[in-house]
């Protein structure tokens, strides 16, 4: 989409749809058949959680990433990446990672129990190939945090950076956001990342935006008493969207910037995700606020 009079293209995180009458991001392939390997419930020394649906085999993220041969970038970014809008094999890892919650849809009300502690969980939706999140959970390892992602080749990469690094508190779920509800049960969150989604800029797709009133209603549904939902983009006009949405559904800012980097009081601790250094180093401002919901 145009990025406003003379600007730069627009970006976003991918999340479907046409630009230009180009198709971005189609469907994954379907994955081989046959599930996730079936964890023995008699196993010694199982981690925290095994019984529950979340855990698979052993992950490959890295093999598959190499036996692919290129590297693996975004759909949005354009050019020759576009052709890497799906890794083969990748739902087959995914199936079979640890690292990954499979049947998320069984772990509703149940994450202190995955997690095997009460503590806080933040999750980020569309969290790409895991950049943000994964720092976030090195630095905050008294909170649990789960990355959703619907894309099976970014979520390899995010799987990647686990092998290289694993962390306790941090799991993955690949799934479609608009399902969330049926994932956390009502207060079980306690904070919401949304970094840079996806504009979807055509006006009939306005409730796809994930800071959509739609969406902040699901939102609603799974954030504890007092949670926050905190939300970055360099996409000014869908940073305006976001904004203009508050109202009408009930939420109220605690923080809004049009210039993150510029305001010391939110850079306090900033973790950047790859399109925040990509676009700040370009010089596009970056937009943010931080909003909730008086119960």
């Amino acid at each position: 989409p145009p990025g406003g009079k003379g600007g730069p293209p627009q970006t976003g995180r991918p999340g479907g749809g046409r630009q230009a009458g180009i198709e971005l991001y189609p469907a994954a392939p379907p994955g081989g058949e046959g599930g996730p390997p079936q964890a023995n419930p008699q196993e010694a020394g199982r981690p925290p959680g095994a019984g529950l649906p979340q855990t698979g085999g052993t992950a490959g993220g890295a093999d598959l990433l190499r036996q692919a041969g290129r590297r693996l970038t975004d759909p949005r970014e354009g050019g020759a990446s576009m052709r890497l809008r799906n890794i083969t094999g990748s739902r087959e890892v995914i199936a079979a990672s640890a690292y990954v919650v499979h049947e998320e849809k069984e772990c509703r009300g149940k994450w202190r129990e995955i997690f095997g502690n009460s503590r806080p969980v933040h999750i980020e939706i569309g969290m790409g190939k895991g950049k943000f999140l994964h720092t976030m959970a090195r630095l905050h390892p008294e909170i649990n945090y789960v990355g959703i992602e619907k894309y099976s080749s970014v979520l390899l990469r995010a799987i990647q950076k686990m092998e290289e690094e694993e962390l306790p508190n941090l799991k993955f779920i690949r799934m479609d956001a608009e399902e969330i509800t049926e994932v956390f049960a009502p207060g079980e969150v306690e904070r919401i990342y949304l970094n840079f989604s996806d504009p979807w800029p055509k006006d009939r797709h306005a409730g796809r935006r994930l800071p959509s009133r739609q969406f902040l209603a699901r939102y609603d549904r799974i954030l504890k008493d007092g949670g926050e939902l905190e939300f970055k983009t360099d996409n000014r006009q869908l940073f305006d969207f976001a904004v203009e949405e508050l109202a009408p559904a009930g939420w109220k800012a605690r923080a809004v910037s049009y210039d993150l980097h510029g305001d010391r009081d939110l850079m306090q601790g900033n973790v950047m995700t790859e399109y925040e250094e990509k676009f700040s180093a370009q010089g596009n401002p970056i937009n943010k606020y931080i909003i909730y919901r008086e119960k």
